[in-house]
């Protein structure tokens, strides 16, 4: 999310499918304060750009916990 895209309507309309079909939204902020994001964003945990090795490894912590299917 950036200071301009952030605004514009084909992203709110992408997170809200997102959200709607119950997808994992994970946003990346870049030089946006994640107070000024809508309602949907401002309830998810995100990270900022310079903290995305954070989110990463966070992934990575998840996908270890999970028990492969098959």
């Amino acid at each position: 999310m950036t200071p301009e895209s952030w605004k514009r309507i084909w992203i709110q309309v992408e997170v809200g499918a997102a959200w709607g079909l119950g997808k994992r939204l994970v946003p990346v902020f870049y030089y946006v304060d994640p107070g000024e994001m809508f309602d949907i964003l401002k309830e998810r945990r995100g990270y900022h750009l310079h903290e995305f090795a954070g989110y990463l490894e966070d992934l990575k912590s998840r996908a270890a916990g999970r028990v492969p299917h098959g």
